[in-house]
Protein backbone atom coordinates (compact mmCIF):
# COMPACT_ATOMS: atom_id res chain seq x y z
CA UNK A 1 0.00 0.00 0.00
CA UNK A 2 1.24 3.49 -0.84
CA UNK A 3 1.40 6.33 1.68
CA UNK A 4 -1.66 8.43 2.48
CA UNK A 5 -2.83 10.31 -0.64
CA UNK A 6 -2.80 13.49 1.42
CA UNK A 7 0.95 13.50 1.94
CA UNK A 8 2.26 14.81 -1.41
CA UNK A 9 0.18 17.99 -1.19
CA UNK A 10 0.63 18.55 2.55
CA UNK A 11 4.38 17.90 2.39
CA UNK A 12 4.82 20.20 -0.61
CA UNK A 13 3.19 23.00 1.36
CA UNK A 14 5.16 22.17 4.53
CA UNK A 15 8.47 22.71 2.73
CA UNK A 16 7.37 25.68 0.62
CA UNK A 17 9.05 29.06 1.20
CA UNK A 18 5.67 30.65 1.90
CA UNK A 19 4.75 28.10 4.60
CA UNK A 20 2.92 29.47 7.63
CA UNK A 21 0.85 28.07 10.48
CA UNK A 22 -2.25 30.02 9.42
CA UNK A 23 -1.71 29.03 5.80
CA UNK A 24 -1.69 25.34 6.75
CA UNK A 25 -4.96 25.80 8.64
CA UNK A 26 -6.50 27.55 5.62
CA UNK A 27 -5.35 24.73 3.34
CA UNK A 28 -7.02 22.21 5.63
CA UNK A 29 -10.28 24.14 5.81
CA UNK A 30 -10.45 24.59 2.05
CA UNK A 31 -10.16 20.82 1.55
CA UNK A 32 -12.65 20.13 4.33
CA UNK A 33 -15.28 21.98 2.30
CA UNK A 34 -14.74 19.67 -0.69
CA UNK A 35 -16.01 16.75 1.38
CA UNK A 36 -14.55 13.82 -0.58
CA UNK A 37 -12.39 11.25 1.16
CA UNK A 38 -9.03 12.33 -0.27
CA UNK A 39 -9.74 15.96 0.64
CA UNK A 40 -10.79 14.95 4.13
CA UNK A 41 -7.52 13.07 4.54
CA UNK A 42 -5.63 16.26 3.68
CA UNK A 43 -7.78 18.26 6.11
CA UNK A 44 -7.04 15.62 8.75
CA UNK A 45 -3.30 16.06 8.21
CA UNK A 46 -3.67 19.83 8.58
CA UNK A 47 -5.65 19.39 11.81
CA UNK A 48 -3.11 16.99 13.27
CA UNK A 49 -0.09 19.10 12.32
CA UNK A 50 -1.57 22.31 13.71
CA UNK A 51 -3.28 20.70 16.69
CA UNK A 52 -6.49 22.56 15.85
CA UNK A 53 -9.35 20.94 17.77
CA UNK A 54 -12.08 22.74 15.82
CA UNK A 55 -10.81 21.51 12.47
CA UNK A 56 -10.20 18.04 13.90
CA UNK A 57 -13.79 17.76 15.12
CA UNK A 58 -15.21 18.80 11.74
CA UNK A 59 -12.96 16.41 9.82
CA UNK A 60 -13.89 13.55 12.14
CA UNK A 61 -17.56 14.17 11.42
CA UNK A 62 -16.82 14.24 7.69
CA UNK A 63 -14.92 10.94 7.83
CA UNK A 64 -17.80 9.30 9.66
CA UNK A 65 -20.16 10.49 6.91
CA UNK A 66 -18.07 9.22 3.97
CA UNK A 67 -17.43 5.95 5.79
CA UNK A 68 -21.10 5.01 5.77
CA UNK A 69 -21.96 2.62 3.01
CA UNK A 70 -18.39 2.56 1.73
CA UNK A 71 -15.43 0.33 2.36
CA UNK A 72 -13.16 2.56 4.49
CA UNK A 73 -9.46 2.48 3.74
CA UNK A 74 -6.81 1.71 6.32
CA UNK A 75 -5.85 5.38 6.32
CA UNK A 76 -9.40 6.28 7.29
CA UNK A 77 -9.04 4.17 10.44
CA UNK A 78 -5.70 5.84 11.22
CA UNK A 79 -7.08 9.35 10.79
CA UNK A 80 -10.17 8.46 12.79
CA UNK A 81 -8.03 7.34 15.72
CA UNK A 82 -5.51 10.19 15.40
CA UNK A 83 -8.22 12.86 15.37
CA UNK A 84 -10.03 11.20 18.28
CA UNK A 85 -6.73 11.15 20.18
CA UNK A 86 -6.20 14.86 19.50
CA UNK A 87 -9.67 15.53 20.87
CA UNK A 88 -9.01 13.46 24.01
CA UNK A 89 -11.57 10.78 23.17
CA UNK A 90 -11.46 7.15 24.30
CA UNK A 91 -9.75 5.40 21.39
CA UNK A 92 -11.10 1.99 22.34
CA UNK A 93 -14.63 3.34 21.90
CA UNK A 94 -14.12 4.70 18.37
CA UNK A 95 -14.72 1.42 16.56
CA UNK A 96 -11.55 1.96 14.52
CA UNK A 97 -9.08 -0.11 16.55
CA UNK A 98 -10.00 -3.60 15.33
CA UNK A 99 -10.32 -2.56 11.66
CA UNK A 100 -6.88 -0.95 11.86
CA UNK A 101 -5.37 -4.10 13.35
CA UNK A 102 -6.91 -6.02 10.46
CA UNK A 103 -5.16 -3.97 7.76
CA UNK A 104 -1.99 -3.08 9.65
CA UNK A 105 0.28 -5.39 7.64
CA UNK A 106 -0.63 -3.50 4.44
CA UNK A 107 0.69 -0.11 5.62
CA UNK A 108 4.02 1.47 4.63
CA UNK A 109 6.58 2.05 7.37
CA UNK A 110 5.82 5.73 8.08
CA UNK A 111 2.10 5.02 8.49
CA UNK A 112 2.91 1.96 10.59
CA UNK A 113 4.70 4.20 13.08
CA UNK A 114 1.62 6.35 13.56
CA UNK A 115 -0.60 3.26 13.73
CA UNK A 116 1.61 1.70 16.39
CA UNK A 117 1.52 4.88 18.47
CA UNK A 118 -2.26 5.05 18.29
CA UNK A 119 -2.73 1.36 19.04
CA UNK A 120 -0.39 1.75 22.01
CA UNK A 121 -2.58 4.60 23.26
CA UNK A 122 -5.56 2.25 22.89
CA UNK A 123 -3.77 -0.48 24.89
CA UNK A 124 -3.28 -2.76 21.87
CA UNK A 125 0.44 -2.46 21.21
CA UNK A 126 1.14 -6.17 21.67
CA UNK A 127 -1.72 -7.12 19.38
CA UNK A 128 -0.11 -4.99 16.66
CA UNK A 129 3.28 -6.65 16.77
CA UNK A 130 2.57 -9.81 14.71
CA UNK A 131 1.17 -7.77 11.81
CA UNK A 132 4.13 -5.38 11.91
CA UNK A 133 6.52 -8.33 11.87
CA UNK A 134 4.63 -9.82 8.92
CA UNK A 135 5.01 -6.52 7.05
CA UNK A 136 8.75 -6.50 7.73
CA UNK A 137 8.58 -3.24 9.72
CA UNK A 138 9.46 -4.62 13.16
CA UNK A 139 13.27 -4.11 12.87
CA UNK A 140 12.75 -0.40 12.22
CA UNK A 141 9.90 0.16 14.67
CA UNK A 142 11.49 -1.67 17.58
CA UNK A 143 15.12 -0.73 16.98
CA UNK A 144 15.51 0.91 20.41
CA UNK A 145 14.77 -2.45 22.03
CA UNK A 146 18.24 -3.53 20.85
CA UNK A 147 19.98 -0.86 22.95
CA UNK A 148 21.09 -3.41 25.57
CA UNK A 149 22.33 -5.82 22.84
CA UNK A 150 25.13 -3.87 21.17
CA UNK A 151 26.11 -6.55 18.64
CA UNK A 152 22.57 -6.85 17.31
CA UNK A 153 22.17 -3.05 17.37
CA UNK A 154 25.41 -2.59 15.45
CA UNK A 155 24.29 -5.05 12.76
CA UNK A 156 20.92 -3.35 12.37
CA UNK A 157 22.49 0.11 12.15
CA UNK A 158 24.73 -1.04 9.33
CA UNK A 159 21.78 -2.66 7.57
CA UNK A 160 19.95 0.68 7.59
CA UNK A 161 23.04 2.87 7.08
CA UNK A 162 25.40 0.95 4.78
CA UNK A 163 27.78 3.93 4.66
CA UNK A 164 28.44 3.52 8.41
CA UNK A 165 31.68 1.64 8.92
CA UNK A 166 31.85 -1.27 11.34
CA UNK A 167 33.97 0.54 13.94
CA UNK A 168 31.60 3.50 14.12
CA UNK A 169 28.53 1.24 14.37
CA UNK A 170 30.21 -0.77 17.12
CA UNK A 171 31.15 2.39 19.03
CA UNK A 172 27.63 3.85 18.75
CA UNK A 173 25.93 0.65 19.84
CA UNK A 174 28.38 0.14 22.71
CA UNK A 175 27.87 3.72 23.88
CA UNK A 176 24.08 3.42 24.01
CA UNK A 177 24.35 0.10 25.87
CA UNK A 178 25.94 2.07 28.74
CA UNK A 179 23.14 4.60 29.23
CA UNK A 180 19.51 4.34 30.42
CA UNK A 181 16.90 3.31 27.86
CA UNK A 182 15.56 5.87 25.42
CA UNK A 183 13.30 8.62 26.71
CA UNK A 184 11.25 8.25 23.53
CA UNK A 185 8.27 5.91 23.33
CA UNK A 186 7.79 3.44 20.43
CA UNK A 187 5.85 4.39 17.33
CA UNK A 188 7.09 7.95 16.94
CA UNK A 189 9.03 9.54 14.11
CA UNK A 190 12.58 10.66 14.96
CA UNK A 191 11.48 14.32 15.10
CA UNK A 192 8.18 13.93 17.01
CA UNK A 193 7.96 16.39 19.96
CA UNK A 194 5.25 14.25 21.59
CA UNK A 195 7.47 11.16 21.84
CA UNK A 196 8.85 11.58 25.38
CA UNK A 197 7.76 9.28 28.18
CA UNK A 198 5.66 11.71 30.28
CA UNK A 199 6.73 10.26 33.65
CA UNK A 200 10.44 10.53 32.89
CA UNK A 201 9.99 14.00 31.42
CA UNK A 202 8.26 15.10 34.62
CA UNK A 203 11.23 13.77 36.61
CA UNK A 204 13.58 15.88 34.49
CA UNK A 205 11.43 18.95 35.04
CA UNK A 206 11.53 18.38 38.79
CA UNK A 207 15.34 18.18 38.73
CA UNK A 208 15.41 21.56 37.02
CA UNK A 209 13.02 23.10 39.53
CA UNK A 210 14.97 21.62 42.44
CA UNK A 211 18.14 23.25 41.14
CA UNK A 212 16.37 26.61 41.13
CA UNK A 213 14.97 26.10 44.63
CA UNK A 214 18.34 25.08 46.03
CA UNK A 215 20.13 27.82 44.04
CA UNK A 216 22.57 25.30 42.60
CA UNK A 217 24.21 25.52 39.21
CA UNK A 218 22.51 23.33 36.60
CA UNK A 219 22.90 22.80 32.86
CA UNK A 220 20.69 20.87 30.47
CA UNK A 221 22.27 20.53 27.04
CA UNK A 222 21.55 18.58 23.87
CA UNK A 223 23.90 17.16 21.28
CA UNK A 224 22.68 16.85 17.70
CA UNK A 225 24.28 16.39 14.32
CA UNK A 226 25.93 19.84 14.41
CA UNK A 227 27.81 19.02 17.59
CA UNK A 228 28.50 15.54 16.24
CA UNK A 229 30.18 16.89 13.13
CA UNK A 230 32.31 19.20 15.27
CA UNK A 231 33.25 16.35 17.62
CA UNK A 232 34.22 14.28 14.59
CA UNK A 233 36.49 17.00 13.20
CA UNK A 234 34.16 17.79 10.28
CA UNK A 235 32.86 21.25 11.17
CA UNK A 236 35.79 23.57 11.69
CA UNK A 237 33.74 26.73 11.11
CA UNK A 238 31.56 26.04 14.18
CA UNK A 239 28.51 25.69 11.97
CA UNK A 240 29.06 29.13 10.45
CA UNK A 241 29.70 30.93 13.75
CA UNK A 242 33.06 32.15 12.44
CA UNK A 243 31.61 33.74 9.29
CA UNK A 244 28.21 35.19 10.32
CA UNK A 245 29.54 38.74 10.46
CA UNK A 246 32.41 40.87 9.22
CA UNK A 247 35.31 40.88 9.23
CA UNK A 248 36.47 37.30 9.72
CA UNK A 249 38.95 37.26 12.57
CA UNK A 250 42.59 37.26 11.37
CA UNK A 251 43.38 34.40 13.75
CA UNK A 252 41.28 32.13 11.51
CA UNK A 253 41.84 31.07 7.92
CA UNK A 254 40.40 33.37 5.22
CA UNK A 255 37.49 30.91 4.93
CA UNK A 256 36.79 31.21 8.66
CA UNK A 257 38.16 27.81 9.60
CA UNK A 258 39.69 27.17 13.00
CA UNK A 259 43.40 26.45 13.10
CA UNK A 260 44.35 23.12 14.71
CA UNK A 261 45.38 24.56 18.09
CA UNK A 262 42.15 26.55 18.43
CA UNK A 263 40.05 23.59 17.31
CA UNK A 264 41.68 21.47 20.02
CA UNK A 265 41.08 24.15 22.66
CA UNK A 266 37.40 24.46 21.81
CA UNK A 267 37.06 20.68 21.64
CA UNK A 268 38.37 20.46 25.19
CA UNK A 269 35.89 23.15 26.28
CA UNK A 270 32.96 21.35 24.64
CA UNK A 271 33.92 17.96 26.10
CA UNK A 272 34.32 19.60 29.51
CA UNK A 273 30.85 21.13 29.17
CA UNK A 274 29.44 17.70 28.35
CA UNK A 275 31.15 16.10 31.33
CA UNK A 276 29.95 18.74 33.77
CA UNK A 277 26.37 19.08 32.47
CA UNK A 278 23.61 17.68 34.66
CA UNK A 279 21.56 16.44 31.70
CA UNK A 280 22.93 15.62 28.24
CA UNK A 281 20.37 14.77 25.56
CA UNK A 282 21.60 12.33 22.90
CA UNK A 283 20.03 10.69 19.85
CA UNK A 284 18.86 7.11 20.31
CA UNK A 285 19.28 4.20 17.90
CA UNK A 286 16.07 4.96 16.05
CA UNK A 287 16.99 8.62 15.55
CA UNK A 288 20.46 7.67 14.32
CA UNK A 289 19.02 5.13 11.88
CA UNK A 290 16.12 7.22 10.55
CA UNK A 291 17.01 10.85 11.31
CA UNK A 292 19.63 13.12 9.71
CA UNK A 293 22.44 11.03 8.25
CA UNK A 294 25.08 12.62 10.48
CA UNK A 295 23.25 11.96 13.76
CA UNK A 296 25.53 9.04 14.62
CA UNK A 297 28.54 11.37 14.70
CA UNK A 298 27.38 12.56 18.15
CA UNK A 299 28.20 9.24 19.77
CA UNK A 300 31.12 8.24 17.59
CA UNK A 301 32.58 11.73 18.10
CA UNK A 302 32.20 11.63 21.87
CA UNK A 303 33.80 8.21 21.86
CA UNK A 304 36.86 9.68 20.16
CA UNK A 305 37.43 12.25 22.93
CA UNK A 306 36.15 10.72 26.18
CA UNK A 307 37.58 7.54 27.59
CA UNK A 308 35.34 4.64 28.52
CA UNK A 309 35.93 5.36 32.21
CA UNK A 310 34.80 8.98 31.77
CA UNK A 311 31.71 7.92 29.84
CA UNK A 312 30.76 5.33 32.46
CA UNK A 313 31.19 7.92 35.22
CA UNK A 314 28.55 10.16 33.66
CA UNK A 315 26.24 7.49 32.20
CA UNK A 316 23.25 8.47 34.35
CA UNK A 317 23.41 12.04 33.06
CA UNK A 318 23.03 10.97 29.44
CA UNK A 319 19.46 10.90 28.13
CA UNK A 320 19.17 8.65 25.11
CA UNK A 321 16.40 9.96 22.85
CA UNK A 322 16.96 13.43 24.32
CA UNK A 323 18.37 15.22 21.29
CA UNK A 324 15.02 17.06 21.12
CA UNK A 325 14.58 17.63 24.83
CA UNK A 326 13.95 21.32 24.12
CA UNK A 327 10.90 20.45 22.02
CA UNK A 328 9.70 17.87 24.55
CA UNK A 329 9.87 20.46 27.33
CA UNK A 330 8.10 23.11 25.27
CA UNK A 331 5.33 20.74 24.20
CA UNK A 332 4.84 19.48 27.77
CA UNK A 333 4.46 23.03 29.11
CA UNK A 334 7.52 22.79 31.33
CA UNK A 335 8.21 26.51 30.99
CA UNK A 336 4.73 27.44 32.21
CA UNK A 337 5.58 26.63 35.83
CA UNK A 338 5.30 29.82 37.95
CA UNK A 339 8.67 29.26 39.65
CA UNK A 340 10.43 28.96 36.27
CA UNK A 341 8.72 32.07 34.94
CA UNK A 342 9.81 33.99 38.03
CA UNK A 343 13.39 32.74 37.82
CA UNK A 344 13.75 33.48 34.09
CA UNK A 345 16.43 36.18 33.84
CA UNK A 346 17.76 36.25 30.30
CA UNK A 347 18.21 34.83 26.83
CA UNK A 348 21.52 33.88 25.22
CA UNK A 349 20.86 33.69 21.51
CA UNK A 350 20.27 35.56 18.24
CA UNK A 351 17.13 37.40 19.33
CA UNK A 352 15.02 38.39 22.31
CA UNK A 353 11.58 37.21 21.19
CA UNK A 354 8.72 39.72 21.18
CA UNK A 355 6.95 39.36 24.49
CA UNK A 356 10.19 38.67 26.38
CA UNK A 357 11.54 42.23 26.15
CA UNK A 358 11.60 42.41 29.95
CA UNK A 359 14.55 39.98 29.79
CA UNK A 360 16.69 42.33 27.68
CA UNK A 361 18.83 43.69 30.56
CA UNK A 362 19.88 40.15 31.49
CA UNK A 363 20.33 38.83 27.95
CA UNK A 364 23.34 38.29 25.70
CA UNK A 365 22.53 38.59 21.99
CA UNK A 366 24.88 36.90 19.53
CA UNK A 367 24.76 36.66 15.72
CA UNK A 368 22.52 33.82 14.54
CA UNK A 369 23.24 30.96 12.18
CA UNK A 370 24.50 32.33 8.89
CA UNK A 371 22.16 30.15 6.80
CA UNK A 372 19.04 31.59 8.42
CA UNK A 373 19.71 34.82 10.31
CA UNK A 374 21.18 36.63 7.34
CA UNK A 375 20.08 40.13 8.31
CA UNK A 376 22.80 41.30 10.68
CA UNK A 377 23.66 44.91 11.47
CA UNK A 378 26.37 46.24 9.15
CA UNK A 379 29.88 45.69 10.38
CA UNK A 380 28.84 43.38 13.20
CA UNK A 381 31.62 40.86 13.89
CA UNK A 382 31.00 37.11 13.70
CA UNK A 383 29.85 35.15 16.73
CA UNK A 384 33.27 33.57 17.08
CA UNK A 385 35.63 34.68 18.46
CA UNK A 386 34.28 38.19 19.24
CA UNK A 387 31.16 37.38 21.27
CA UNK A 388 32.52 34.10 22.59
CA UNK A 389 35.53 35.78 24.16
CA UNK A 390 33.36 38.41 25.89
CA UNK A 391 30.83 35.98 27.30
CA UNK A 392 32.77 35.15 30.48
CA UNK A 393 32.87 38.82 31.55
CA UNK A 394 29.16 39.18 30.80
CA UNK A 395 28.39 36.04 32.83
CA UNK A 396 30.38 37.36 35.80
CA UNK A 397 28.09 40.39 35.85
CA UNK A 398 24.70 38.81 35.11
CA UNK A 399 24.68 35.20 36.28
CA UNK A 400 23.68 34.56 39.89
CA UNK A 401 22.37 31.50 41.76
CA UNK A 402 18.66 31.03 41.20
CA UNK A 403 18.62 32.75 37.80
CA UNK A 404 17.39 30.84 34.75
CA UNK A 405 18.74 31.46 31.24
CA UNK A 406 17.40 30.19 27.91
CA UNK A 407 20.29 29.43 25.57
CA UNK A 408 20.15 29.02 21.79
CA UNK A 409 23.63 29.56 20.42
CA UNK A 410 24.62 26.44 18.50
CA UNK A 411 27.79 24.54 19.33
CA UNK A 412 29.15 27.41 21.42
CA UNK A 413 25.88 27.48 23.38
CA UNK A 414 26.86 24.26 25.15
CA UNK A 415 29.96 26.00 26.48
CA UNK A 416 27.83 29.00 27.52
CA UNK A 417 25.54 26.65 29.46
CA UNK A 418 28.59 25.28 31.26
CA UNK A 419 29.76 28.76 32.25
CA UNK A 420 26.29 29.71 33.49
CA UNK A 421 26.24 26.54 35.58
CA UNK A 422 29.74 27.25 36.91
CA UNK A 423 28.50 30.59 38.26
CA UNK A 424 25.49 29.05 40.00
CA UNK A 425 22.87 29.80 37.35
CA UNK A 426 20.54 27.39 35.58
CA UNK A 427 20.94 27.02 31.81
CA UNK A 428 18.45 25.41 29.44
CA UNK A 429 19.77 24.68 25.96
CA UNK A 430 16.57 25.48 24.05
CA UNK A 431 18.13 25.97 20.62
CA UNK A 432 15.52 26.31 17.91
CA UNK A 433 12.74 27.02 20.42
CA UNK A 434 14.01 30.61 20.26
CA UNK A 435 13.44 30.52 16.48
CA UNK A 436 9.92 29.22 17.05
CA UNK A 437 9.18 32.03 19.51
CA UNK A 438 9.68 34.51 16.66
CA UNK A 439 7.75 32.28 14.23
CA UNK A 440 10.78 31.16 12.25
CA UNK A 441 9.82 27.76 10.81
CA UNK A 442 12.69 27.52 8.35
CA UNK A 443 15.61 26.79 10.65
CA UNK A 444 14.80 23.18 11.59
CA UNK A 445 12.85 20.43 9.87
CA UNK A 446 11.47 19.29 13.22
CA UNK A 447 9.57 22.58 13.52
CA UNK A 448 8.25 22.45 9.95
CA UNK A 449 6.94 18.95 10.64
CA UNK A 450 5.34 19.97 13.96
CA UNK A 451 3.79 23.42 13.48
CA UNK A 452 1.46 22.69 16.40
CA UNK A 453 4.45 23.64 18.56
CA UNK A 454 3.46 27.24 17.80
CA UNK A 455 0.55 26.78 20.19
CA UNK A 456 2.93 25.72 22.96
CA UNK A 457 5.19 28.69 22.18
CA UNK A 458 2.21 31.06 22.29
CA UNK A 459 1.13 29.61 25.66
CA UNK A 460 4.61 30.25 27.05
CA UNK A 461 4.69 33.84 25.83
CA UNK A 462 1.19 34.45 27.23
CA UNK A 463 2.15 32.95 30.59
CA UNK A 464 5.26 35.14 30.77
CA UNK A 465 3.24 38.24 29.88
CA UNK A 466 0.71 37.44 32.59
CA UNK A 467 3.38 36.79 35.21
CA UNK A 468 6.05 39.31 34.26
CA UNK A 469 4.43 41.63 31.72
CA UNK A 470 4.71 44.70 33.91
CA UNK A 471 8.51 44.57 34.03
CA UNK A 472 10.88 46.45 31.83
Amino acid sequence: MESSPALPTINAYTWADHFSFDGLLSLGRSHLRKGDRASLFLAAEAALRTGDAGLASEVLQGLEMVGRGADPSCFQHIYHLALADLLGQDLAATGAVEPLLGCLSQLPLASSRLALRLLSRAGRAEAARPALEQAGHAPALYLNELADRPQAASRQLRAVLPELDADAAHLIAGFLALVPESLRQPGHEWWDPTAADPHRLTQLQERLRQALRSRQGFALIRLGDGEGLFLSGLRNDLGGATTNGTPIDPRLTPQGHLLPEEYARLMASLCGAVERADVVGLPDLDQIAHGPRQMGTVLSGLGQHLTLARLVAMRQRFVSGGAHLHLFLLHAGALLQPDLLEALHGVVGPVIPPGLEALAPGSYVVPGEKRYWTTQPGGRPPHYPHYFERFAAWADTHVRPGRLFLVGAGILGKIYCDRIRERGGVALDLGSVLDLLVERYDTRGEIRRSPHLKRAADRFLAAFAERRGGEG
